[in-house]
């Protein structure tokens, strides 16, 4: 719509008026991109700290699993064998 705009302000003697707006028009579409890369790597970021989230309580459940299941005592009931 902005270019439609630009282009009948340049054929109608618009010239200034056109390259402000074309100026206008780019850093507007250089500010969108800027604004969907960031949305885009705050999305990504968010689904590896839910990933990490859950390597570490899992990594917790097996050192708990570890603790609880190995004993020095030959003799104890709790001790894996291996």
């Amino acid at each position: 719509m902005e270019y439609i705009q630009t282009a009948i302000a340049f054929i109608t003697g618009g010239g200034l008026f056109a390259i402000i707006s074309i100026r206008y028009t780019s850093m507007t579409a250089k500010v969108d991109a800027y604004s969907k890369m960031e949305n885009f790597w705050q999305e990504s970021n968010e689904k590896i700290r839910i990933e990490f989230k859950l390597q570490i309580v899992e990594l917790e459940r097996r050192i708990s699993d570890l603790e609880t299941k190995e004993c020095k005592r030959i003799e104890c009931k709790n001790r894996l064998k291996a």
